[in-house]
């Protein structure tokens, strides 16, 4: 009877760590779907003028760099300036791809612990 229990608390376990881990993917899909829009922006030499307002930037790529802390090129300082531009993408794609880096790392940590469940279960 203790070892049924035991086997349904690692099924139980193994399961909230597979949605988990789905849950972690989608976030890596959406870090990665934005780095290619970064990457968009960087070729085009796209970037907020002066006023802030997005030069063609994609929708939802300003508010997603927004909403993580990541600034979005522009300012003075770089307007009409492509190399200034360029590089200042080229620090949000750095940013980005470090991000995606520590969710693929938390992804395989929960796929050992994963595994490590269903060879108790």
């Amino acid at each position: 009877m203790l070892q049924m229990e035991l086997a349904k608390t690692n099924k139980d376990s193994a399961l909230g760590g597979i949605k988990e881990i789905e849950s972690e993917q989608a976030k890596k899909k959406e870090i990665a779907d934005m780095m290619n829009l970064a990457r968009e922006c960087k070729q085009v030499g796209i970037h907020e003028n002066t006023k802030g307002i997005p030069d063609g930037m994609k929708k939802g790529l300003r508010s997603y760099l927004k909403n993580n802390g990541i600034t979005v090129p522009g300012g003075a300082d770089i307007e009409g300036n492509y190399e200034k531009v360029s590089a200042a993408w080229d620090r949000v794609i750095a940013q980005l791809q470090t991000k995606m880096d520590t969710v693929g790392a938390n992804i395989q940590t929960q796929m050992v612990q994963l595994q490590d469940f269903m060879g108790q279960y």
